[in-house]
């Protein structure tokens, strides 16, 4: 890969590593404060909820251009088992693209949603906050998983293309 974009790639795990983290530790905070005052003083913070909420909404769709990050979604591994070894390279490339539409369609339509949510100047209930600062997370971690994905692609077209070689010079040695 090129070297500029491996270090733009690296800042983008940490970035997001980072905010993540923030944003799970603000909610820890945030929840235990409220548990506290509510049982201690009688008094809860009415926008507590809603934030954790919303954070929580974040962590989701940032958090799964982590776990396409690091290979931790759920998958099935049925076709895998199934099929020869020298097709699983085949077989993981086209579920890589698959993945890849799916974060695009998500991108797309998240975007849609997002932008009629800011034309209807819609506010959250108890914080007053535009709600499309909810939204956006959406096409925000669609785009970051097609990020990766694509990342994925890009690595399984070079192993392919690595293991054709091989086999080619195996082939004309023998």
């Amino acid at each position: 890969m090129f070297p500029n974009l491996k270090n733009m790639l690296k800042n983008l795990d940490r970035i997001e590593d980072f905010f993540i983290s923030m944003a799970l530790l603000f909610v820890t905070l945030l929840l235990f404060i409220n548990v506290i005052t509510r049982y201690s003083f009688g008094y809860s913070i009415k926008w507590a909820e809603e934030l954790t909420r919303y954070l929580l909404i974040w962590v989701t769709f940032i958090g799964s251009s982590v776990c396409v990050r690091k290979q931790k979604h759920v998958g099935i591994d049925v076709l895998l088992t199934k099929c020869p070894i020298g097709m699983k390279w085949v077989v993981k490339l086209i579920i890589a693209v698959i993945c890849l539409l799916f974060s695009f369609i998500l991108t797309f339509y998240g975007w849609e949603i997002t932008y009629s949510v800011i034309l209807s100047k819609q506010l959250s209930p108890a914080m007053m906050l535009p709600m499309y600062l909810v939204y956006i997370s959406i096409p925000i971690g669609g785009f970051l998983m097609c990020l990766r994905y694509l990342q994925i692609v890009f690595v399984r077209l070079r192993d392919i293309i690595q293991k054709e070689k091989e086999n080619s010079v195996n082939n004309i040695s023998c």
